[in-house]
């Protein structure tokens, strides 16, 4: 959408949600700005349109403050003389606080070095020690191959021994059966001679019938057979003693051959064994001058140990003396203050009060009319004595700078903080009996880790019971990061502004809030599955955090983000209002009798990640202003989600005609 034809009509479109309403400052954006919440981007053009609007009413001020007294007794030339030693005062002040900034400075680069070269050591010194523990990994790997290999030679000898003995015993075996055989050949020797001898006188008789041999001869041819049987016994017994031989020497080759590879073996694993030692003792060498280096490293670290915390203590002292050298020129120049205001007095009325007259003053009591009990801040103001009085102004002009000085306050969000604090802190009201819930969130608070826990807690003390009570309940319902995004909104100074002459918007977002987590969904929302504190955690971004609305992509709904988020920055109040009606009741009354009704038409939809309470917020919104008649052909679209178009044609989205007749 065109965002300069949009800026022409979004003010109809909000007209008919709340006439107080003021127009918007920008459309919505994909891109969350500083969780600093409710700070418009331009802040010195802000700055400048306040101060000119703070001078602008300083003279309707004069009036109401006519009957403040003065009370300082200092003549002009006493004045005069105060003024120039308070000036010169000043003027040393800041040479010297300009010497000790300057010290700081080459302190703080000193510093920076020696960090530097302690983190450079400890690297070192990480670099070193992983060295270490490598070459002992190592050294401890060859100590283990070495043991290996001494063990596998020793049982390498150890079968050699045992194949030795086995060898000398096979060959004693082979000796005992050597004489055996030749023994069994020596008797075999005799059976055959005695069977060569006799055969023929047998083979004769053999022949013979048996009733023919007399009992010699029978007697004769049982011994040749006898001995014929023998002569064979003793031929297998000399075989089975040549065989047993046979086998002997074989085994003994067999051994003697493993012996030999044995052998071998055990020459390598002493080769390795010699190899391993020369690379221990290297590694032991290397680990020994690692050892030394590491030591020497550890020497230097603690030096640079020591030299860190002594600049650290000197740069702490000298900031110390910064800081109390900057209390006291704010000391000066608020006696400065206060005393060229003293002379002006004495110059224009020296019976009357200035402090009407004065543009400060009158910026400040601008300010009171505009916060939260502000005529209880302002009736403390006047109760002050001039000095002091003039001191706040000081301050509260330099928090209006859109140019501070850097080196006291970092920001306008920080100077905002500070300046609803020093307001707040002329009401010394009496701290209120918390309840176990309330005391629970003070403590969160004191412990929020942001930089802004005593003006949040000074905000949380402030707040009426019933505002406490909604508090809690709403922190007791929300996540870790919606708290602290809550949390932190007490202490921006928009949530303090009253609304009209009504109250400041926070009571009411604290309100709505609180109903929203107390109530359940509506049942179209329930039966779509949609979770109620996500939603509410959305609804906080939003009120916030500026900017944080999101169109989503290829949508039709710009028109309807802006509206969106011109309500959640300009009154958060009723966007949670609205937001709690659609939610809990499907429906909410808007401007007049209108009725807002709940659509999910949105929901559902491919629009790259929209939150499901962008999809119903955006979708009720369209619903709404298609409600009217179209009367031209100049429609908004805000498709590709990225600014859209004005276009000539017909299109989806709210038509120029639409919007104007939305109120």
């Amino acid at each position: 959408m065109d965002l300069k034809n949009l800026g022409l009509y979004l003010p109809k479109i909000i007209e008919s949600f709340s006439p107080s309403i003021a127009a918007p400052r920008k459309a919505a954006t994909t891109q969350p700005l500083d969780p600093k919440v409710f700070m418009p981007r331009d802040t010195t053009k802000l700055q400048e349109v306040a101060l000119e609007k703070l001078e602008r009413c300083a003279a309707s001020r004069d009036s109401d403050l006519d009957d403040v007294q003065n009370t300082n007794g200092f003549q002009k030339n006493d004045l005069i003389d105060a003024i120039a030693k308070e000036t010169a005062e000043v003027t040393a002040d800041k040479k010297a606080l300009k010497t000790l900034e300057k010290s700081i400075a080459g302190k703080t680069g000193d510093l920076n070095k020696a960090k530097g070269t302690l983190a450079n050591l400890v690297q070192q010194r990480e670099g070193l020690a992983a060295k270490l523990a490598e070459n002992q990994n190592h050294q401890w790997q060859l100590g283990s191959e070495k043991s290996t290999l001494m063990q596998a030679v020793f049982d390498s000898k150890k079968k050699i021994k045992q194949n030795s003995t086995t060898v000398d015993l096979l060959k004693n075996e082979n000796v005992v059966l050597k004489k055996q055989e030749q023994q069994v050949v020596a008797a075999r020797s005799k059976v055959e001679n005695f069977l060569g001898s006799n055969q023929n006188n047998y083979l004769r008789l053999k022949k013979l019938p048996p009733n023919q041999l007399t009992n010699t001869n029978k007697a004769f041819m049982m011994e040749f057979e006898g001995k014929t049987k023998e002569f064979v016994d003793l031929g297998h017994k000399i075989s089975l003693l040549n065989a047993k031989q046979t086998a002997d020497v074989r085994k003994i080759s067999v051994l003697v051959a493993e012996n030999n590879g044995l052998n071998k073996t055990i020459n390598k694993n002493n080769v390795k064994i010699a190899e391993n030692d020369k690379k221990l003792a290297k590694l032991a060498r290397e680990s020994g001058d690692l050892n030394k280096q590491l030591k020497g490293t550890h020497t230097r670290i603690a030096y640079a140990e020591k030299l860190v915390g002594n600049l650290s203590g000197e740069l702490g002292s000298l900031a110390k003396q910064s800081g109390s050298l900057k209390v006291e020129l704010k000391e000066h120049e608020a006696k400065l203050a206060a005393l060229a205001l003293e002379k002006s007095k004495v110059n224009s009325n020296p019976g009357k009060a200035e402090t009407g007259k004065n543009p400060l003053t009158a910026k400040a009591f601008q300010y009171f009319d505009g916060l939260y009990r502000g005529a209880e801040i302002k009736q403390s103001f006047l109760k002050l004595p001039p000095e002091k009085q003039a001191k706040f102004c000081s301050d509260f002009e330099a928090s209006l700078d859109p140019k501070p000085d850097p080196s006291v306050v970092a920001s306008l969000y920080e100077r905002a903080v500070q300046r609803v604090s020093m307001c707040f802190n002329l009401l010394a009201p009496e701290p209120p009996k918390l309840s176990a819930p309330e005391a629970a969130v003070f403590d969160y608070i004191e412990g929020f880790g942001f930089g802004e826990e005593e003006a949040i807690k000074q905000r949380f003390l402030l707040l009426p019971k019933e505002q406490r009570e909604q508090l809690c309940n709403v922190l007791a319902n929300l996540d870790h990061t919606p708290k602290e995004v809550l949390t932190s909104v007490l202490a921006n100074e928009k949530v303090w502004e009253m609304k009209g002459n009504a109250e400041p918007k926070i009571f009411g977002v604290l309100a709505n809030l609180d109903r929203i987590a107390k109530g359940e969904l509506c049942p179209e929302l329930k039966q779509l599955g949609l979770d109620k504190k996500a939603m509410m955690a959305t609804l906080i971004d939003q009120i916030c955090r500026e900017g944080s609305v999101f169109q989503g992509k290829d949508t039709d709904t710009c028109s309807a983000a802006s509206l969106q988020a011109n309500l959640a920055n300009t009154d958060p109040a009723e966007y949670t209002r609205i937001a709690a009606g659609l939610m809990l009741d499907g429906k909410v009354k808007i401007n007049g009798d209108k009725s807002l009704d709940l659509s999910t038409s949105e929901t559902g939809k491919e629009d790259g990640g929209r939150s499901d309470f962008d999809d119903v917020m955006q979708g009720t919104f369209v619903t709404f202003g298609r409600k009217f008649e179209a009367a031209g052909d100049d429609y908004f679209s805000g498709r590709g989600g990225a600014g859209g178009s004005f276009r000539g044609e017909q299109g989806q989205g709210l038509t120029a005609n639409q919007i104007l007749n939305m109120n």
